[in-house]
């Protein structure tokens, strides 16, 4: 019997004054990962499977995620993105976002945490600081 391949994963996607930061953290059956997109460019940085913690806070590598933000510690030859934002009145959607397929077995699952919140902080990638309102 074959193992079926698993994915999780979670989406954090910023938004200010036309610039898009997404931020998807999350492990497969193989390995754990943090995908970074922007306007410009992608990246897949790879961790292994014992660098992946989860609990009320995710853990990948040097880098957390939480309903109440993010703390990114990235750092290799691809990408440098370091820094912290602090979401506050979490603002969640009324119902499941799932609908009446809530009620059926489905290969992926999703959920929303919030639609709209206050976000603090900064993030710097590769030497360009990020800030919401910016």
């Amino acid at each position: 019997m074959a193992i079926k391949p698993t994915f999780k994963g979670w989406y954090y996607k910023q938004q200010a004054n036309g610039r898009t930061l997404a931020i998807i953290p999350g492990k497969s059956s193989t390995r754990a990962f943090i995908l970074v997109i922007t306007d410009a460019a992608s990246y897949n940085i790879s961790y292994n499977l014992s660098e992946y913690k989860e609990g009320k806070v995710l853990r990948i590598g040097n880098s957390s995620f939480s309903s109440s933000g993010i703390k990114l510690r990235i750092n290799n030859n691809n990408i440098s993105l370091n820094g912290n934002l602090k979401y506050r009145n979490l603002t969640p959607i009324k119902g499941d976002i799932m609908g009446p397929f809530r009620f059926f077995p489905m290969e992926c699952r999703h959920g929303v945490v919030s639609m709209k919140h206050d976000v603090f902080g900064q993030i710097e990638l590769n030497g360009v600081v990020l800030r919401p309102g910016e």
